[in-house]
């Protein structure tokens, strides 16, 4: 992880709860909720042959927008290279991914972290090097 996303990280979780008045940072314009959601809509209806439960889109929505797009906006030198494309792509694969995990059943939150956990060397999104 580099020094500047270790700066919002810590800026993040030492705000996290305050009041919605006073945020530590403007919101993204860039991979906003909607936008994510969108994608994981399309992501799920794309990919998988069986429903994706609440949970899993989300687990999805609130990692992605929490732990990527927030980070990015806030970091002092914006990364431009992460796009809603590789974002898209990432959430096919990881849905896909689950949708092997949860061997028959409808994909869940659970499915989507071990999903996610399996491919995390392999998504587009690492090479912003957010997580190190």
């Amino acid at each position: 992880m580099t020094e500047d996303f270790e700066q919002v990280y810590k800026t993040l979780f030492e705000t996290y709860g305050a009041p919605p008045e006073r945020p530590p940072f403007p919101p993204p314009t860039r991979l906003s909720p909607a936008d994510l959601r969108t994608v994981i809509q399309v992501g799920s209806e794309v990919s998988m042959t069986k429903r994706v439960r609440a949970d899993a889109a989300y687990f999805l929505l609130m990692n992605l927008y929490q732990m990527v797009a927030l980070p990015m906006r806030y970091r002092a030198v914006p990364n431009q290279n992460i796009g809603l494309e590789d974002v898209a792509e990432d959430v096919q694969l990881i849905l896909k991914t689950a949708e092997n995990i949860s061997a028959g059943r409808q994909v869940s939150g659970n499915d989507v972290l071990a999903a996610t956990a399996a491919l995390r060397h392999r998504l587009r999104i690492n090479a912003s090097e957010i997580w190190g």
